[in-house]
């Protein structure tokens, strides 16, 4: 889902990889109860949100780097 990758597959070879590993580490830590569906969708939910928020961020510095302004010191660390 991102354009310009060489590798897409592999890409998402990895990330289902870590998906999968974070399933099991959810149903190891809450035993196999309901709740493992619940916690895994929010999670993958909260993720998705850093990203978006990840992508916001690095449009608003590039923006205002064309504009030839200052970044903020907390933004030039990022």
């Amino acid at each position: 889902d991102r354009p310009g990758l060489e590798h897409p597959h592999r890409v998402e070879e990895i990330q289902g990889f870590y998906l999968t590993t974070l399933r099991m580490y959810i149903m190891n830590q809450l035993s196999a109860s309901p709740r493992c569906a619940v916690v895994y969708g929010k999670i993958l939910s909260i993720l998705s949100e850093l990203r978006t928020l990840g992508m916001q961020n690095s449009n608003m510095c590039i923006s205002l780097k064309l504009k030839n302004r200052k970044l903020p010191p907390f933004l030039e660390e990022i």
